[in-house]
């Protein structure tokens, strides 16, 4: 896998860190899930030959042309850097980097102009501070002189701490809330503490580890520093303790302990340690951070950069080529619709007749869907609720009376004739028998069973025409009561004018006798 991305086209970056007497060097590809080392080397070196080990380790990964060079960082240690951070007075706002050495050295016999120095401004607690990082510019003259022997400039010289505490917060974050942090990496003999504010390096001292007094060690160099923030402009509280290298330590001290004493959370990780290799990974992170801040001893020692270097050529092909797929797409999808708009306009221009006889019969399929919606529409206008006419019929007939044929008529009208030009018909006949009375006269059910029939709601919005058709006697038989047959009929109301004068006839009607 790391042959793979070490010959794919993604980003690389080189790191470098010199020590007193190693050179390690680190070599990493940026991929989607995060950058991953591909190289990792170290070459010890004697007392003048730095140039010729750096020239081993570097040479062969450079690559062959000059314009599509790795980048390659640097990495100080820390003894030889001088770093020191102080509030900003008025008087010494605008001053430059060597000016703001010379007052944080206060000793007139250093020489000043032989320094390197890079200045970081930041502001804690609403009071600017400046963070210094200096380092003798003949010692530093050595590694870039080695470097442009391989017609290479670094794109950043950093001081080894800088390097270790981003190669930590791109592992290990710390939650948003939290602001002033302490960061303690852990060897086998030292432990640096860190401590940053905002993301930002403020303070970081070295203090030797000694068996067995892990824990006094941590605090004491935990305490120092918290204690030094205060001239440093740091007002706010320690919101997290986290501890770096050294995982076995973790079962054997007193978190607990050391919480209570720091008032603050305590999170142990396994890694980065203190060591080169770790210093020279982060080195390599800084190479593929162009654009982020942070200390470049050899800011005021590059040479200025060509046009040709700082274009960006890697996102130029890559525009390039995400704009000629794009026309390439483009192009597809115009000549597919290109094509697919000359076979309708061929199909149109051949069968213009066809499109006719289609517009004919779409117009014969609606006039059949109109006239069934039309015949379907007078059906519901027209029909008689049955149902509902015989439950409320079988209401109506008094109990000593029983019916003997009900029978309902209801045409449907026909379409093709015009409307009113025909009556339609509809009509309901009953025909029932009573027990006839002794005296002889008509049975009062009769009456009774057309008065209800008048007043019903539903048999007078279908059939208002309520009459009397037949009454007929029938002899005794022996044993047997007489009888009397009726039959009524039920027609329903042409007109309001018609419906009253028919209902007044039959209101008026002549009783049979």
């Amino acid at each position: 896998m790391k042959w793979l991305l070490a010959r794919i086209g993604l980003p690389k970056a080189i790191g470098v860190y010199v020590d007193e007497d190693a050179v390690a060097l680190s070599r990493i590809v940026a991929t989607p899930l995060g950058p991953v080392e591909i190289t990792c080397q170290s070459e010890t070196f004697d007392e003048g030959h730095l140039a010729e080990t750096i020239g081993q380790l570097v040479g062969p990964l450079l690559g062959k042309r000059k314009f599509r060079r790795t980048p390659v960082s640097v990495g100080i240690p820390s003894h030889r850097v001088y770093f020191s951070t102080r509030p900003v007075h008025a008087a010494t706002g605008d001053s430059s980097a060597h000016v703001l050495l010379r007052e944080a050295l206060r000793s007139p016999n250093i020489a000043v102009g032989d320094m390197v120095v890079d200045v970081v401004r930041t502001e804690p607690d609403s009071r600017d501070v400046v963070s210094i990082a200096s380092c003798d510019k003949a010692y530093l003259g050595q590694i870039l002189d080695a470097l442009k022997a391989l017609d290479v400039y670094p794109s950043r010289t950093e001081p080894a701490p800088c390097a270790l505490l981003r190669l930590a917060g791109a592992r290990h974050r710390v939650r948003r809330s939290a602001k002033v942090v302490l960061r303690l990496f852990l060897s086998g003999t030292q432990v640096l503490a860190v401590l940053v504010v905002n993301n930002l390096p403020l303070l970081w001292r070295f203090t030797n580890l000694t068996q067995g007094e892990e824990a006094s060690t941590l605090l004491m160099a935990s305490r120092s520093l918290l204690a030094t923030s205060k001239d440093c402009g740091v007002e706010s509280p320690l919101d997290a303790v986290m501890i770096h290298g050294r995982a076995e330590l973790k079962r054997l001290l007193d978190l607990d302990w050391l919480e209570e004493q720091l008032d603050t959370s305590i999170d142990w990780f396994d890694g980065p340690e203190l060591n080169q290799s770790q210093i020279a990974y982060g080195v390599a992170q800084g190479g593929l951070d162009k654009e982020g801040g942070g200390f470049d001893l050899g800011r005021s020692l590059k040479p200025r950069p060509t046009l040709l270097q700082l274009f960006p050529w890697r996102d130029a092909v890559m525009q390039l080529a995400l704009l000629v797929c794009m026309a390439l797409l483009l192009g597809y999808t115009y000549w597919t619709l290109r094509e697919s708009e000359q076979v309708l306009q061929t199909n149109v221009a051949v069968s213009p007749a066809e499109a006719t006889t289609k517009k004919m019969k779409l117009q014969k399929e609606k006039k059949q869907l109109g006239m069934q919606v039309s015949a379907i529409r007078e059906f519901l206008n027209t029909r008689v609720l049955w149902t509902s006419c015989l439950r409320d019929l079988s209401l109506c007939v008094p109990e000593e009376m029983y019916l003997t044929s009900v029978r309902g008529v209801c045409e449907l009208r026909s379409l093709q004739k015009k409307k009113g030009s025909t009556k339609t018909k509809k009509s309901l006949a009953l025909r029932g028998a009573v027990r006839l009375p002794a005296s002889g006269t008509v049975p009062p059910e009769i009456d009774r069973l057309l008065v209800a029939l008048r007043s019903d709601p539903t048999l007078e919005e279908e059939f208002p025409l309520v009459t009397l058709d037949e009454l007929q006697h029938i002899p005794s038989k022996a044993g047997q009561e007489p009888m009397a047959i009726f039959s009524i009929v039920c027609l329903p109301g042409q007109k309001k004018g018609s419906a009253k004068k028919g209902s007044g006839a039959a209101k008026g009607g002549k009783k049979p006798k």
